[in-house]
């Protein structure tokens, strides 16, 4: 089918009216809800600890984010 004489252009022509659609509905009509603590913060709050940002190196020391960033430096080696 060529609609407008653009062939098959006119498939993502049709897909980007809709993305744009749907975008601006959902601008419209939702509402983030308001962000609540989680985690160790909260722990500490409930339990009367004042809660302080953590440094930068502890953040970084912790197992979860070293064995992110060795899973990331693999896949980023591969082909």
């Amino acid at each position: 089918m060529n609609v407008y004489a653009q062939g098959w252009r006119m498939c993502y022509y049709g897909g980007g009216v809709v993305s744009v659609i749907i975008a601006i509905l959902t601008m419209t009509t939702l509402r983030e809800p308001e962000r609540k603590e989680i985690g160790e913060a909260q722990a500490q709050q409930e339990r009367g600890h004042p809660t302080a940002a953590p440094s930068t190196w502890r953040v970084i020391a912790q197992p979860r984010i070293i064995l992110l960033v060795i899973a990331a430096s693999i896949r980023h080696c591969g082909k």
